[in-house]
């Protein structure tokens, strides 16, 4: 047995119980990235829809239309 074995220790070099914590962390992380990434086009298909009509308020000369923005 090697001086620097200790057996509550896996190959990783960190204890199970604390790998497990990590994975679990990584876990949770993934699924918050793929929701975000599912929610994305969606935000950004609203935004440039927002966006287009801002724009075609701009470029109204009527100046009645300004005031309802």
């Amino acid at each position: 047995m090697s001086p620097d074995y200790h057996p509550r220790m896996n190959e990783s070099g960190f204890s199970p119980a604390r790998r497990n914590r990590c994975g679990n962390q990584t876990m949770k992380q993934q699924l918050l990235l793929t929701n975000l990434s599912n929610r994305l086009p969606r935000l950004f298909r609203k935004l440039s829809s927002v966006a287009q009509k801002l724009s075609q308020l701009g470029d109204d000369p009527n100046p009645d239309n300004q005031s309802s923005i």
